[in-house]
């Protein structure tokens, strides 16, 4: 096989661009001086460092914000259920109120009809009886007969015993 002069050049730049390439590589992923490189990671390690404050603080604000948030729905809450609890209570108390109120009128009603029956009955005149009884001689007190002096038993000794035990 015979090579024509094209074909060699081609190879050779092939072979030369190739070698820049690899000279290129070389250059960039060669090691670098230990000063340098502690440098280097020096950057590195701060740049890492304050990417976790930014995101630290970032997420402080935000639990802090869901916190307030939640809080505010707490005292929300809490505000809806102490109104509900007065409402409760005031309606509870008027309710009481009122039937005190009603108990007290009836009261009030059935004094007023007491008296009034009282009244009635006391400005009444007494009736007279529709059938006379028969006349009876009245007894004058000197023609009564004498009355009977009513004997107390004398106590027995052992009745005191018993009762003062």
């Amino acid at each position: 096989m015979a090579h024509t002069g094209k074909g060699k050049i081609a190879r050779f730049f092939a072979f030369v661009v190739g070698g820049a390439v690899g000279a290129v590589g070389g250059l960039l992923l060669a090691p670098r001086a230990g000063q340098e490189t502690r440098e280097r990671l020096k950057e590195r390690a701060e740049e890492m460092m304050e990417e976790g404050r930014e995101k630290y603080g970032d997420q402080f604000d935000r639990v802090r914000g869901m916190a307030t948030e939640r809080g505010m729905e707490l005292r929300g809450r809490i505000e809806e259920a102490r109104e509900r609890l007065v409402t409760g209570v005031e309606s509870a108390s008027q309710t009481v109120r009122e039937k005190i109120n009603a108990a007290a009128e009836e009261a009030e009603q059935a004094v007023s009809t007491a008296e009034q029956k009282t009244k009635e009955v006391t400005e009444k005149p007494a009736k007279k009886p529709a059938v006379k009884p028969a006349e009876t001689p009245v007894e004058t007190s000197a023609e009564a007969p004498a009355e009977k002096p009513v004997e107390v038993p004398a106590e027995k000794p052992e009745e005191k015993e018993e009762e003062s035990k």
